[in-house]
């Protein structure tokens, strides 16, 4: 699969300049945060520090908290890409803090095995422990949560193929007794 990172790059700037310029900040906000993600992947750490920092202001002034959590855990993963580890627990803490205030489960699950993840390679391994029985604990509870809405469909599916059936048993039944109703007719005009 070939990726186009500079026709992304530009594509992603111009929509920044379009929502701009229609004062659309959520929008303006978006394509800044996927800019910063297609320069993470050039490897251009720098400008994609840069740029998530600058979306992070706009959903700071916004109060978008679900997209704060989100810059926040963007700026972790530049922070360990760039081997500042201090800095990138301090951004997945942060990301963490605000994804638990907000009840963001995704964000909360991601950010402790992030942060499990950097505390045992900074060696700090009962915190990343700690970390890791969170983690494990978010990713059960969405599994959960997914499996009860699966099965939930499921029943619903059930049903209404049960009630179908009752429908189509109950058409048939009554088709049948209207031809014995005029089978019985016909024999007693005879």
């Amino acid at each position: 699969q070939l990726v186009r990172y500079e026709e992304a790059e530009t594509y992603l700037i111009d929509a920044k300049m379009l929502f701009d310029s229609i004062q659309l900040d959520y929008g303006a906000s978006a394509a800044i945060a996927n800019l910063a993600e297609v320069y993470r992947k050039q490897g251009k750490l720098e400008a994609a520090k840069t740029t998530v920092l600058e979306a992070l202001e706009r959903n700071r002034k916004r109060g978008d908290k679900g997209r704060i959590t989100l810059a926040l855990f963007s700026l972790g993963e530049i922070e360990t890409e760039r081997q500042q580890y201090q800095n990138a627990i301090k951004y997945y803490q942060e990301s963490l803090d605000l994804a638990e205030q907000i009840g963001r489960k995704v964000s909360i699950k991601d950010a402790n095995d992030r942060l499990a993840k950097l505390y045992s390679k900074t060696d700090q391994f009962e915190k990343a422990y700690q970390h890791l029985q969170a983690f494990t604990a978010a990713k059960d509870s969405l599994f959960n949560e997914e499996a009860a809405a699966q099965y939930q469909e499921l029943q619903t599916q059930y049903e209404t193929e049960q009630k179908n059936q009752e429908i189509e048993w109950l058409q048939q039944k009554q088709a049948t007794d209207k031809r014995v109703q005029y089978g019985l007719l016909g024999i007693c005009l005879i």
